[in-house]
């Protein structure tokens, strides 16, 4: 009784829900089928129960269950009346089972067209919401993928104004806007604009609008993004009049402008505009803010990187200059050593009787070559932290090469006051000789330099497994805890004393270190402590196979004559100094200063050899070089160049100009001397 209770209440309901029109369609639609019956005569015997039939499914289909019933029930009656006998039709056994047959057919379509048609209409809202769906993933991955693609361009993007523009074209594929604008935040405040896409023939890159104007000037105050339907009524809105004809001129409607914020820092904006009135839906404007921080990361990194490459532009630019002054200052002063150099030369050969003359020209001849020695390691210092020096490698026994370095600086009295020891055992290395002659020169120098009178050196050279060991002790002013993890940076010396008359830049064992690091090998320092002597260590790849003995440079060959010598020189003093010592070794010497005079000479003239100045007025050196080589006179001919200019670039050049040696100032006069005899031909000086 409770079910049937229940079910009654709710198709009562459902009966109530039902609007009055569709209980008056159910009515109207079996009448009027009746009356067309009624109006066809013929086939009212023929048709009753097909078109009462289509009239229930009409109602059913549009007006539901209980109308449609409303409807079977007017048709069944209509259906016996027109089966009542007539003078044409007797009322049958098979009439009323067609009766039966269309009231059960009428029940069935009222109750089932209404359930086929809700399926149908519920099938076709599902088939729209998946349409929708479907459209929105579609939207969805497109913006990924722009976003993915802007994102991978901005990372490859090395300035701001590129960054700006490929934001902006990518808003035009997203948005279909009828303008996208790029601005950038300026110190005063005002905006301007970086990259703009669409058609904007007002707006181009380097516009500027005042600080606080517009909707960019809102979307920077306010910090978020900001929208206007009507940009030339909003009352919001603080419009500059250039701005508003700005406006006015591209009939712009809806403006939308997001601000770019790095790092809570606002550093511009990123603007659309449309000429057509159009809604944004929250998903759109949500793209767009997060379009503008990408944006903003990106224009960021652009900017920094801009930064760095200009500082890093400017770094190189101020390491090119000190380069150039490093070569003009060493340049400068080779050229007053050379006429030094040459001039004491002179004076050791013209004259020995008188004691104090001997000795003053001793002290000037060392100082002019401690000199020498601090200029070169200046520029090769500069050359290795640059990566210029190029090695000459070969096999060479690191004992031999030891042992004459130790012999040329005893020689020239630097071992005087200390007792001074050399140990060696063969070892052989791959190196290059003249750098492994500079860095034991160094090592020795050092610890003669800061080792007291009488106090010892001890230089050894050993094997130590797969390394060849140099290693030089002393027991000088040692070194602090402090002092010993920095006593191979530039410029970096202990403590100086006062009985130590030697000085220095502080590079020599930063020289060192990185030419043996370039060998492929290590530098190390140890000491006790101040007062306690200290040990440089060097530590190079030995090579397991011992090789032939490294030859001695070969002497002057006796017997060879004098020459017939043509020296161009615009330094007079250089060029004087440099006569009198060749004339002393009974050259034919002729001098000149200039390129174009020295041309003519030399072609008249036809000496053995020609020594030439670089830096000459008319016609340099390697242009004058190149012009002898072309003449008859100048193809055999020696050609020896000397400038204050000693880096592998000069020395390369001199050697494509077709000289056969390159002397930097203050000219080495034993090497002159070889060069002279030919002794040194097509072989490079050590710059």
């Amino acid at each position: 009784m409770v079910l049937d209770s229940t079910m009654g209440s709710q198709a009562k309901r459902d009966i109530l829900q039902r609007p009055p029109w569709s209980y008056v369609l159910a009515v109207i639609v079996p009448t009027t089928v009746l009356l067309l019956l009624q109006a066809a005569g013929v086939f009212v015997d023929r048709l009753p129960s097909a078109p009462l039939l289509a009239a229930v499914l009409a109602v059913a289909w549009y007006c539901g269950r209980f109308p449609a019933l409303l409807s079977t029930a007017i048709s069944i009656v209509f259906h016996a009346y027109l089966l009542i006998p007539s003078p044409r039709h007797a009322f049958d056994v098979g009439d009323a089972v067609a009766l039966a047959l269309f009231a059960g057919l009428a029940v069935f379509v009222s109750y089932a067209t209404p359930r086929l048609g809700q399926s149908l209409r519920e099938l076709e809202v599902e088939r729209k919401r998946e349409q929708i769906a479907r459209t929105e993933a579609e939207r969805h991955s497109r913006e990924a993928h722009e976003l993915r693609r802007l994102s991978r361009a901005l990372t490859h993007t090395d300035t701001a104004t590129a960054a700006a523009q490929r934001v902006a074209d990518a808003v035009m594929r997203l948005f279909d806007p009828s303008s996208a604008v790029v601005r950038l935040l300026e110190s005063d405040g005002a905006m301007v604009a970086v990259a703009v896409a669409g058609e904007n023939p007002v707006v181009t890159p380097g516009h500027r609008m005042p600080a606080g104007s517009g909707v960019v000037g809102q979307a920077v105050t306010q910090r978020k993004l900001v929208m206007t339907n009507s940009v030339l009524t909003d009352p919001r809105l603080d419009l500059p009049s250039a701005v508003r004809d700005q406006h006015e001129r591209l009939r712009h409607q809806l403006v939308i402008a997001a601000p770019l914020i790095v790092d809570s820092v606002v550093i511009g904006t990123l603007a659309l505009n449309e000429t057509e009135p159009r809604t944004f839906e929250e998903s759109e404007l949500a793209l767009l803010q997060a379009l503008a921080n990408h944006a903003a990361v990106g224009i960021r990194n652009a900017q920094r990187f801009e930064h760095e490459r200009t500082a890093r532009q400017e770094a190189e630019a101020s390491s090119r200059t000190k380069d150039e002054f490093l070569a003009m200052l060493s340049h400068e002063l080779r050229n007053p050593l050379a006429a030094i150099g040459s001039a004491i030369a002179v004076l050791n050969r013209l004259s020995a009787t008188d004691e104090r003359a001997v000795h003053a020209r001793g002290i000037i001849t060392r100082q002019v070559a401690h000199l020498r020695e601090l200029m070169d390691d200046l520029l090769d210092l500069g050359r290795v932290t640059t990566g210029k020096i190029v090695l000459s490698l070969k096999a060479i026994d690191l004992s031999e090469l030891a042992r004459r370095s130790w012999a040329a600086l005893e020689s020239t009295g630097t071992f005087a006051q200390h007792k001074a020891t050399v140990e060696t055992e063969p070892v052989w290395v791959n190196a290059d000789e003249t750098r492994m002659v500079q860095v034991i020169d160094n090592l020795l120098s050092n610890a003669v330099k800061y080792t007291p009178a009488g106090g010892s050196v001890l230089m050894t050279v050993r094997r130590a497994g797969d390394d060849a060991v140099i290693r030089v002790a002393d027991s000088g002013i040692g070194m602090s805890a402090a002092l010993l993890p920095r006593i191979f940076e530039p410029f970096v010396q202990g403590e100086s004393t006062r009985d130590r008359a030697k000085g220095g830049l502080g590079i020599g064992l930063t020289l060192v270190k990185r030419l043996v690091e370039m060998h492929g090998g290590a530098v190390s320092a140890c000491s006790d402590g101040p007062g306690r002597g200290s040990a440089l260590t060097v530590r190079l790849p030995r090579l397991a196979v011992p090789m032939e003995p490294l030859q001695t440079r070969p002497t002057r060959p006796a017997g060879t004559g004098p020459r017939r010598l043509l020296l161009v020189e615009d330094s007079a003093d250089v060029r004087r100094a440099l006569r009198v010592w060749l004339e002393l070794d009974g050259h034919e010497v002729h001098e000149t200063e200039d390129g174009i005079t020295a041309l003519a000479q030399a072609c008249s003239l036809q000496p053995d050899v020609a020594i030439i100045d670089i830096g000459l007025p008319g016609l340099d050196g390697w242009t004058l070089a190149r012009r002898l080589r072309a003449t008859d006179a100048g193809r055999g001919m020696i050609l020896v160049a000397i400038s204050g200019y000693g880096q592998q670039a000069d020395q390369q050049r001199s050697r494509l100009a077709g000289f056969d040696v390159h002397l930097v100032k203050p000219v080495d006069l034993d090497a002159l001397t070889d060069a002279i005899y030919g002794e040194s031909l097509r072989a490079g000086a050590r710059p």
